[in-house]
């Protein structure tokens, strides 16, 4: 694998294999963009098609940094943007793959980005991980979505990860140049069974994986589990695992777990990888993620269906897409503690139903996301953009 500075291979070692860059961040912090680079990276199928340079664009402080304007980002942005410039100069790719930003700094940066490879005559294919650039687009002022509209005819082709986020480029990317590239998850459990069965001694236990914070859904979470745990149905268990955006988010959700008396059936157990994200998987029964704000496709979604578990979520982004209504799981509009809370109590008082939308969870990501079909579709549309 070649980065920006240097160490892959010169030019003439990608004869025959298509050149592309990489701009993207890697994990840590954990996040879908920075897991999708990473696995895409660490792919074999795709080196052995691609001559693959990274321009690492990651920030390593918490995620509650960014969109914000501070010193540390304007110098970070000038980082990357140096670097890619040494990445186009010296291996003069076919395409370069930028994943675009939903907020004004950081699409700003990608404009800057993007003007770098089309100065060098190169191609540019974009990613959109989310559904919040159309909003973003239409509230922005006047200068910005000129920006955008201009930036956007530089534009050879535009991924978006469901055919209903279509419309986020609607009138900005013309439709034949808009293709849908879903993306693949790890299997948690690398292809083993979770517990077969709950212990009767245990309670039934729930999980949130993410970035932890309001706009994720993290207080909805919490009195919906106060709604189901009060019925007196229990015993039943949450744990919370991930980073917290920022001090003040963690004290608001431990406000709320005192206020609602769950300290004893919460578990805040922090970000989990590797061997804890799989025994995190392993011990649950039900994966909700119940997101506010405009969401993409979540690859923890993706993970907790490979993982045989069903899963409650909101009817956001590309999530509809990836999940099967009433079986796979439950989705419910965003906001709505009642039905997000019927819709847990429905799969914990129902072992048998939970069972079998767990099958079909795993069944559908066989189907269509694991990592070998996202990483086949993505090298597929960069093809079809080099050859454009």
């Amino acid at each position: 694998m070649g980065d920006e500075n240097g160490t892959g291979a010169p030019p003439s070692a990608g004869r025959g294999r298509l050149g592309v860059v990489i701009v993207g961040p890697v994990p840590p912090p954990y996040h879908g963009v920075a897991v999708h680079t990473e696995l895409v990276l660490q792919s074999s199928a795709f080196r052995a098609g691609c001559h693959v340079v990274h321009v690492d664009t990651t920030d390593p402080r918490p995620m509650g940094n960014a969109g914000h304007l501070d010193f540390a980002n304007v110098v970070l942005a000038g980082r990357h943007l140096l670097q890619l410039i040494r990445a186009v100069r010296r291996h003069r790719p076919r395409v370069v793959y930028v994943q675009v930003s939903q907020n004004g700094l950081g699409y700003l940066r990608d404009v800057a980005l993007m003007g770098v490879v089309k100065a060098f005559r190169c191609r540019v294919a974009t990613h959109l991980h989310g559904s919040a650039f159309r909003s973003f687009y239409e509230g922005a002022g006047r200068p910005i979505r000129w920006l955008v509209r201009t930036s956007m005819r530089w534009v050879d082709g535009a991924a978006v990860l469901s055919d209903r986020l279509r419309t986020q480029y609607e009138g900005l990317v013309p439709a034949d140049r808009v293709t849908v590239v879903p993306v693949g998850a790890r299997d948690p459990l690398t292809g083993q069974s979770r517990r077969a069965c709950p212990s009767s001694e245990k309670p039934r236990t729930l999980g949130y994986l993410g970035l932890l914070c309001e706009a994720k859904g993290l207080l909805d979470l919490l009195e919906a589990f106060a709604q189901v745990s009060g019925t007196g149905a229990g015993p039943y268990r949450l744990v919370l695992a991930g980073e917290w955006v920022s001090d003040a988010e963690r004290e608001n959700a431990e406000k709320t777990i005192a206020r609602l008396g769950l300290g004893g059936a919460v578990e805040l157990r922090g970000p989990v990888a590797d061997e804890a994200k799989r025994s995190f998987f392993g011990d649950l029964d039900l994966f909700v993620f119940p997101g506010r704000q405009p969401e993409g496709l979540p690859l923890v979604i993706l993970e907790a269906m490979a993982a045989r578990l069903p899963v409650v979520s909101t009817d956001v982004g590309a999530i509809p897409d990836a999940m099967r209504e009433g079986k796979t799981g439950y989705l419910v509009p965003p906001g709505n503690v009642r039905r997000l809370s019927e819709a847990i109590r429905e799969v914990l008082e129902r072992q048998d139903r939970g069972s079998t939308m767990g099958g079909a969870g795993r069944a559908r990501y066989e189907e269509r996301f694991t990592v070998e079909q996202g990483v086949k579709a993505l090298q597929d549309f960069l093809a079809t953009v080099a050859e454009r």
